[in-house]
């Protein structure tokens, strides 16, 4: 059985070698003599009492012999003279001879002290005597042998006789037998510690000798040491072992040395052919990097330079055709038109081709209603395939979600440039446009048409950069041959495959697959509530009271595009040739939305954004007014500066008629127009137009509306006021945006648009100035006054 602290209070696992060895060894010696000498005490102790039991036994039989006749003539006097007998019978201290009945015949006493003691004995004697009637009794009794034997006489028990021995002699020889002995093991242990302590000294000193020289080596690495053989049994094994070991040990070291040396020279050469890569690599960088510079602002030149007169020349064109020509005339700017419009494409193309080849080119994953997005594509080439002849077949897959999360832009991109090239390819017969869902997160689009079709051998290079079917497509159909590649690029973006099937002479199905998740219901319900609000809401700008614009812009050129554009939507328009004179303009007077050029003298776009923004944070009664950035820059990054410089929106020119629409739908919904220039605007509490048509639908419905709003906006100001005093930017935006889009549902248009300026300043990570939230909750009291007072009217 192993040793263990457990069975060992001092812990003996945690001794030496040494200490283990003589501790064991006095404990087997000590074990040894103890149980020898307490033998020896047994055997001495057991002698004695047989030597005593065999000397007063012959005496007490021969006196119980001589007492027979005495005893049967009751003769006490010879009965006593025998007991005095015993005088010569030095240990014996004391006899008496009892009657069978247990009365006391005759006694014999050494002396006095006996017979003091008699009355004491007599009950102890008489005990016996009951207890041992016709036996032999032996006892030794307080330092005294007492013996009792029968009386016998024709097998009668006439009495008893007893003797009493005093056994001090007796003790006394078994104390100085005990002295003895502990003397005898006194001195063995003394004697076993000796040779205990030599001992280990011959067994431990190998071991411990062995322990050191390990230890050394361990800690000095010196494997050329070796240790000393004592012995020729298990522990000189044991140190051959271990010299053979740092034998091999200090073996490998100098082998290991060896190619550690090597390895420092190899490592040194090495990082010597890499410093002067990474020199030449960091100077291909520098380079690239320059010449990556220098194609980002030529790019960004280019395309101010080149976007910048063909704002003008559509615009212009544009105007043109809604004023009264000759058919010729009609024919001839129609052609220009669409001139432009192929020139502005080809733009487009080589700038999201360089986008995508740079790596610049980012995507938003953001809610977007796919029926409608279908819809606005199939609207965008209606005309164009009835002027051609063609029918259109769209096939959307029944299963298909409401609403999906994705980037609407790439991929309306992507469907117009398929759709495009299916209608250039196509002079007559049929396009189909399918829509299938796959499984829950993918969904396969195919555009299949019965055009001129693609050779097998030239499918394989269709999707690469300015490559077509044939060279003479280009010179028949037009185009760059960057279309299908910006495809391919943008869908291998969005982590989706495009591919194609065609038969020359058969048409041509190009098909993707795109991973969509579907949107929660309530992004869904946000994008229903934005369409109803689209419809609702400034069908037309031309009705009612004129929006008053502002707009910013230096070329001359473009900025009668844009007024005539403005104005023919039915909006008031003053215009400023410069940032500064726009600042001047927009302090004097009131205005619903200001179109800012981003390149202007003396004052920038951006810089004159910044003015007005810091004029409205000192002026917090000064409502925030949305400002749409006009610019002919559309490389990566001049949204995100327009969104960083504080402004609301960005329009690419050159712009259509249609985005310009869009742009101010977006962002004059829940304005209530300026009544005219330079006059302070009066804001109602409630959109009485809005009011009015919900009373009209469902006279009930108003009033469940209003009170939910009234439930619902009460709980989230408490909750925007605990966020404005934690700062929490997050949170304020979240219940802005929240009751921004509520407050429109019941009319509240200018608490709406207070609410959408507290969002996004919130989302830019500037906190919303005390006085604004004020404003807000004086506002938010007004809106819920007029709302109980239109319950009561009702």
């Amino acid at each position: 059985m192993p040793l263990s602290s457990s069975r060992f209070p001092w812990q003996f696992n945690r001794l030496s070698i040494r200490n283990k060895l003589m501790v064991l060894f006095m404990l087997m010696g000590t074990s040894v003599l103890l149980v020898s000498e307490g033998f020896f005490i047994r055997h001495e102790w057991t002698r004695l009492h047989e030597n005593l039991h065999n000397q007063l036994l012959p005496i007490a039989q021969i006196l119980a012999f001589q007492s027979q006749a005495a005893m049967r003539f009751d003769d006490d006097y010879s009965a006593q003279e025998l007991l005095s007998s015993l005088k010569k019978h030095s240990s014996i201290v004391s006899a008496y001879i009892y009657k069978a009945e247990g009365s006391i015949f005759a006694a014999y006493h050494k002396n006095s002290k006996q017979q003091q003691v008699q009355a004491q004995r007599r009950e102890q004697l008489l005990k016996n005597l009951k207890t041992h009637p016709s036996d032999f009794y032996f006892q030794l009794v307080d330092g005294e042998a007492w013996i009792q034997l029968p009386i016998w006489s024709d097998k009668e028990v006439l009495g008893y006789i007893q003797l009493i021995d005093d056994q001090s002699g007796f003790q006394q020889s078994i104390k100085e037998f005990f002295w003895l002995i502990l003397f005898v093991i006194m001195g063995s242990l003394l004697l076993a510690f000796v040779i205990a302590a030599q001992l280990p000294k011959i067994i431990a000193a190998p071991i411990v000798a062995l322990k050191q020289l390990m230890l050394q080596v361990s800690q000095e690495s010196a494997y050329h040491l070796r240790a000393e053989k004592y012995h020729d049994d298990e522990l000189g094994e044991l140190v051959d072992g271990f010299n053979a070991m740092l034998e091999e040990v200090e073996q490998r070291d100098r082998t290991l040395a060896g190619y550690s040396e090597r390895l420092e020279q190899d490592v040194a050469r090495r990082t010597r052919q890499l410093r002067n890569s990474v020199l030449a690599l960091e100077t291909e960088r520098d380079r690239a990097e320059a010449a990556n510079r220098a194609k980002s602002a030529f790019l960004a030149a280019m395309s101010h330079e080149i976007r910048t007169p063909m704002n003008g020349v559509l615009g212009i064109l544009s105007l043109l055709r809604n004023t009264r020509l000759e058919a010729q005339q009609q024919r001839y700017v129609q052609m220009g038109y669409h001139s432009a419009e192929a020139l502005l494409a080809i733009i487009n193309d080589i700038l999201d081709f360089s986008k995508i080849e740079a790596g610049q080119l980012h995507l938003e994953i953001i809610p977007f209603d796919l029926h409608e997005l279908i819809r606005e594509i199939l609207e965008i080439f209606d005309e164009p395939i009835r002027n051609k002849g063609l029918k259109m077949h769209p096939e959307l897959d029944a299963q298909l979600a409401p609403a999906y999360r994705g980037d609407p832009t790439r991929l309306r991109q992507v469907l117009f440039n398929l759709l495009s090239n299916a209608i250039k390819f196509t002079q007559q017969g049929d396009l189909y446009l399918t829509l299938k869902v796959l499984d829950t997160h993918y969904l396969n689009f195919r555009v299949e048409d019965t055009g001129i079709g693609i050779p097998k051998e030239k499918q394989t290079h269709i999707f690469e950069a300015f490559a077509q079917a044939d060279n003479s497509t280009t010179r028949q159909y037009g185009g760059t041959g960057l279309g299908l590649t910006i495809c391919k690029q943008l869908i291998k973006l969005m982590g989706g495959e495009i591919g194609v099937h065609s038969q020359p002479g058969e048409g041509a199905t190009f098909w993707f697959t795109l991973p969509l998740f579907v949107a929660s219901p309530e992004e869904q319900r946000t994008l229903r509530q934005q369409s109803r609000l689209a419809s609702d809401n400034l069908p037309t700008l031309a009705q009612g009271t004129p929006y008053q614009i502002l707009l910013a812009e230096d070329n001359p050129v473009n900025q009668e595009v844009a007024k005539a554009e403005l104005e023919s939507l039915g909006c008031y328009v003053s215009t400023a040739n410069n940032g500064r004179e726009a600042f001047d303009f927009y302090q004097k007077n009131v205005f619903d939305l200001v179109l800012m050029d981003c390149e202007m003298p003396e004052l920038d776009g951006f810089q004159t954004t910044q003015v007005i923004r810091r004029y409205e944070h000192q002026r917090p009664c000064k409502k925030h007014i949305p400002i749409i950035a006009l610019t002919a820059n559309a490389v990566v990054g001049t949204r995100q500066a327009c969104i960083q410089a504080g402004m609301d929106g960005y329009l690419s020119k050159p712009f259509s008629r249609e985005q310009l629409l869009e742009t101010l739908r977006c962002h004059l919904t829940a304005a209530t127009p300026a009544v005219a220039p330079a006059t302070p605007r009066t804001l109602m509490a409630l959109n009485r137009e809005k009011i009015d048509k919900l009373r009209k639908l469902q006279p009930q419905m108003l009033e469940k509306m209003v009170a939910l709003y009234m439930e619902h906006s009460s709980m989230q100001m408490q909750q925007l006021a605990a966020a404005f005093a934690e700062q929490d930017l997050e949170q304020i935006a979240r219940l802005s945006h929240s009751l921004k889009s509520a407050s429109l549902n019941v009319g509240a248009t200018q608490f709406s648009t207070r609410c959408k300026a507290i969002e996004i300043r919130s989302k830019q990570g500037n906190l919303p100035e005390t006085a604004c939230f004020e404003e807000l909750q004086e506002n938010y009291q007004q809106v819920v006054a007029a709302l109980r007072a239109e319950i009561a009217a009702a």
